[in-house]
């Protein structure tokens, strides 16, 4: 398992790499659809390792993989909200 370090180090240069192509404004429409989509994945999988951090002390954990990492892109706070909702409600 990968330390937390690792982790952080992964995410942080994701997000530079990301906010490079969002902000780098003479590129095609396409990059700065990449550009917008990795900066909203970077913050959604900073938030979830951040939930879980914070969820230590509670012994709440989110699994960090493409899917809800997707569902928190997508639809923000109101989708971690739901995903640990149906956490509890199915475990």
């Amino acid at each position: 398992m990968p330390s937390m370090f690792a982790i952080l180090v992964g995410i942080l240069t994701a997000i530079i790499l990301s906010s490079v192509l969002f902000f780098w404004r003479k590129t095609k429409p396409i990059f700065l659809l990449i550009g917008k989509l990795g900066v909203r994945i970077c913050i959604a999988a900073l938030g979830l390792y951040l939930l879980n951090w914070a969820g230590e002390w509670i012994d709440f954990h989110l699994a960090i993989n493409p899917i809800t990492v997707g569902i928190v892109a997508i639809l923000g706070v109101p989708g971690a909200v739901a995903l640990a909702v149906l956490k509890y409600m199915i475990v």
